[in-house]
This record gives C-alpha cells, sequence and structure tokens, in this order.
C-alpha cells in the first residue's frame, strides 16, 4: 500500500535490522567506537545500554561488520539468555569451537571453554561473547557465571575473552 502509493523501491517500517536504514547519531557512534575500543583493547568487558526501539541491535550488527577490520575474533552470540546458564555455555563452547558437542556438566564446560579460549588465541583471535538482551538472564548466578569468564586469563596474565552486554533500560 505504501510502497505503491509514494513509489517507494521496498515496504517501509519492516521490523527487520538493516543497517542501511540506521541514522548514526551521535550516541550511536559513541556506543559503536567504544564497543570497538573494547575489542581491539581485549577489555575484559563493556555494557551497552538503551530503552527499547533505540537503535542497540543495529549498533551490535555494524559492531560485527566492522570487527573483521579491527582484528580477528572468535565470536559467539547469545540472542536468547532466557535458555539457562548451562545451554548458554554449552552454546558459547559450540559457536567458538565450531562444533557441537554433547552436553557436559557445568564445571565441564568451563574447562572446555578455557581451553578452546587458550587454543584460539594461540590461532591469533581474540575471544568475544555478546549477549543481547542481557536483562533477560534468568538469576543472580547466571549473570555470575558469565562474569567468571572475564576473570579467564592466559599464562601471561592476558584475558582470553571479551564479554559485551546489550541491556534494554527503560527510560
Amino acid at each position: 500500500m505504501y510502497a505503491d502509493y509514494w513509489s517507494l523501491k521496498e515496504k517501509p517500517f519492516e521490523n527487520s535490522l538493516d543497517i542501511r536504514f540506521l541514522y548514526m547519531a551521535d550516541q550511536h557512534k559513541e556506543g559503536l567506537a567504544r564497543l570497538i575500543y573494547a575489542a581491539e583493547q581485549r577489555k575484559s568487558g563493556a555494557i551497552l545500554t538503551g530503552d527499547y526501539g533505540t537503535g542497540k541491535s543495529l549498533v551490535r550488527q555494524m559492531f560485527l561488520n566492522k570487527l573483521g577490520k579491527v582484528g580477528s575474533f572468535a565470536v559467539a552470540s547469545i540472542d536468547n539468555p532466557l535458555i539457562g546458564i548451562d545451554s548458554i555455555l554449552a552454546d558459547v563452547r559450540d559457536q567458538i569451537s565450531e562444533k557441537v558437542s554433547s552436553f557436559s556438566s557445568l564445571g565441564s564446560v568451563m574447562r572446555e571453554l578455557c581451553d578452546l579460549f587458550k587454543a584460539r588465541k594461540k590461532q591469533g583471535f581474540h575471544n568475544l561473547i555478546l549477549v543481547e538482551n542481557s536483562q533477560l538472564l534468568q538469576d543472580r548466578d547466571a549473570f555470575d557465571q558469565l562474569c567468571l569468564l572475564m576473570d579467564l586469563c592466559d599464562d601471561a596474565g592476558q584475558s582470553l575473552v571479551s564479554l559485551i552486554f546489550f541491556v534494554t533500560v527503560h527510560g
């Protein structure tokens, strides 16, 4: 209806993440720059916050698109934090290792992740875990389990992984 009337090439008002339609306001530029800085500098963690519909997911997509220009990264993306910490960590393991493993206990998954992060670092990659809608993490323990990953270091004391949380706050 709109496309025909206004002679548009595409349907307007689609609910999709299309970075072609992102207006990079100053706060988007700042958020993107800080995420890139956190990745480049191998910071343990970073948080991008904003209200619903402010462009966090689009900034996240732009960040993923620019990562290859600033370094080599092994990226795991958690899009549904409601699945529980066991499933989240197993999903991270499977995304970083690029193969699906059988489910293991929480302790063994953490050991596997540490070994995978070390192996990927030796291959020249820095490990990134992106957690979309982090405010939905089921409980404090799930958040704490993820934060424990930020403490993982190699023998030289350098961080093995960076966690980036995307949090919706109600303003």
